[in-house]
């Protein structure tokens, strides 16, 4: 989905280059690519959050905008530990 471009001049300033060699094309086709498909999986709602309420309902602490849902757990788990709960 999508398309991207950066020209000479804004891979030489990206890249802090004077030179634009076939690796330093392949990196910036690799990171322009990944941000479209993050792009595309936030816009296609593939987008994960977490959030901790006390036994009344409460907001204790969340965290969203997680557009990988692994990540999300992990610091899920992370501060579940820090309230002292083992999750299942």
């Amino acid at each position: 989905m999508g398309f991207y471009y950066a020209s000479k001049a804004q891979l030489r300033n990206e890249y802090k280059i004077k030179r634009i060699t076939a690796q330093v094309l392949e990196k910036a086709e690799k990171t322009m690519q990944a941000e479209l498909d993050a792009l595309e999986d936030w816009l296609n709602g593939e987008v994960y959050a977490w959030a901790i309420k006390d036994e009344c309902g409460n907001y204790l602490d969340g965290c969203s905008g997680y557009l990988d849902e692994e990540i999300c757990q992990s610091d899920l788990q992370e501060v579940l530990s820090e309230y002292g709960v083992e999750a299942a």
